[in-house]
């Protein structure tokens, strides 16, 4: 919904909660800076403050022709918090995956109709983006922006959010 929240670990109940400025806070992704940042399914994203003590400010995102862009995720391969990745798609996972600059809030695609291009996140163990989406999980190279390898599941699947232990694993939610 419209709500944010900061949870205490030690606690059930959530310690802070801000509004995400109007927007869809479906997806939550952390900047290498600390910025917070939530965007719908999808939707127009929002940034918040490292500790969560005020609400979200929305961000339109439009492309080199000035056409908005809506977006699921956005993940980070660098310290640099300005360069990141997106997704954009319906709950059914395909749609595109593509290159976001935060300073100027312009998205360039790089692949599109990619099944898996809803949720994704960084993996430091491969140094690689990995996407979740439809029954697919996607392996791509940040450097290149290209496929490293798909793998499709039953069709029975469909493929929300994951992340990474840095380790190896991936633990994704269907």
């Amino acid at each position: 919904g419209n709500t944010v929240s900061k949870v205490d670990p030690a606690g059930v109940s959530p310690t802070t909660s801000v509004n995400a400025g109007g927007t869809s806070a479906y997806h939550m992704m952390v900047a290498p800076d600390g910025t917070i940042w939530s965007s719908g399914i999808p939707g127009t994203p929002a940034s918040y403050n490292s500790i969560l003590t005020v609400n979200g400010t929305p961000h339109t995102i439009h492309n080199a022709a000035g056409g908005v862009v809506s977006l699921d995720t956005i993940s980070w391969n660098t310290a640099d918090s300005t360069k990141a990745f997106y997704t954009s798609s319906g709950a059914s996972g395909v749609g595109t995956f593509g290159k976001l600059d935060l300073s100027t809030m312009i998205a360039t695609p790089l692949l599109l109709n990619l099944p898996a291009a809803h949720g994704m996140t960084f993996d430091a163990y491969t140094g690689d983006l990995i996407l979740f989406g439809a029954n697919h999980v996607t392996q791509i190279d940040p450097t290149t922006g290209l496929v490293v390898h798909d793998a499709a599941f039953s069709a029975s699947e469909t493929f929300d959010q994951g992340t990474s232990d840095g380790k190896g694993h991936v633990f994704i939610a269907s």
